[in-house]
């Protein structure tokens, strides 16, 4: 069974799997929280994403990556739709994306637009400047709006 879900301490030793293949550092497995989403089926992690609270309002997902044997199955559009319910519930109202080369095609398939060509409220602006983030790199999502279009896998 197919599920998307907040990682626990017991996905640590894959997620460092997965990890230790792109090169990047590893949990540590005593990290009780854990800011990541995963989709996994039976007892496999298929993907992660990242996220992290940037302020009251905002939160950036630094990383989304789905395992190469699993692409093409949608699983990408349902990790981002997971991270992103999951950080609306948690009352945020304004996410950045972090992006590179391989995931701007798929943000924008998803609907998404680069941070640059968003008319931003001066309060956003202003909090942009205070979080030094460097605005070509990332995407942006008002989750509300985002969730008025459909799944992808809907008819």
């Amino acid at each position: 069974m197919l599920e998307i879900r907040r990682a626990v301490t017991e996905d640590i030793q894959q997620i460092n799997e997965i990890y230790r293949e792109l090169s990047f550092n590893e949990l540590a497995p005593e990290q009780e929280d854990l800011s990541s989403i995963i989709v996994k089926e039976g007892n496999k992690v298929l993907g992660i994403s990242n996220y992290k609270r940037l302020s009251v309002e905002a939160a950036e997902i630094s990383f989304l990556y789905i395992t190469p044997n699993a692409r093409g199955n949608s699983l990408g559009d349902g990790l981002l739709r997971g991270t992103l319910n999951y950080l609306m519930e948690k009352g945020y109202s304004h996410i950045f994306l972090r992006s590179n080369k391989k995931l701007e095609d798929f943000y924008t398939h998803e609907g998404l637009l680069p941070l640059t060509s968003h008319l931003l409220s001066e309060e956003l602006q202003l909090q942009l400047k205070n979080l030094s983030l460097n605005t070509s790199d990332y995407f942006y999502c008002y989750p509300k709006d985002f969730f008025q279009k459909k799944c992808k896998g809907s008819r």
